[in-house]
Formats: C-alpha cells, structure tokens, sequence
C-alpha cells in the first residue's frame, strides 16, 4: 500500500502530472489522505477513475481518522460535478 499526505507540498508537487503520477503505481492500491488540499483534486479522481482502473483507491477524511473511508470514484465524481 502506497500512503500520500496530501498536505504536504512536496507530495502535491507530484500529483501536478496526474498521468505520469498514476503510471506509475499501476497494480498497487494507494491511499490519499488530505485530498482536498490539491490544487484540482476532481482530475486527479478522473483520471484515475476512467484511465486506471486497476490501482485500487482510497480516502482518508482526516489524519486523525485511523479508519480508511473507502470510496466509489464513479458515485465521487459524480457528486463532486454537481
């Protein structure tokens, strides 16, 4: 399991190519905590959802929450284009 703190700006630096960020964690399952502090969190959500399906995904609402909040992208990205 890959874990990515969001709140840090070395880690957002890394998501700025979302692509090139995904690619290379094909097969793995990460986990992005802070997710709401990237710059465009719903591309980022997109892209994974409709071009890498076999990274397996999950959420965390806070870092003081030590339960992972599993999401459904389709069901995410939907609400978040609303």
């Amino acid at each position: 399991m890959e874990y990515f703190d969001c709140e840090l700006p070395r880690i957002r630096r890394m998501m700025e190519d979302p692509e090139a960020f995904l690619d290379d964690l094909r097969g793995s399952k990460i986990v992005l905590d802070e997710i709401h502090r990237l710059q465009d969190p719903f591309q980022l959500l997109k892209i994974a959802a409709d071009h890498f399906s076999d990274i397996e995904r999950s959420f965390r609402r806070s870092h003081k929450d030590l339960s992972v909040q599993y999401v459904n992208l389709h069901t995410l990205i939907k609400k978040l284009g609303t």
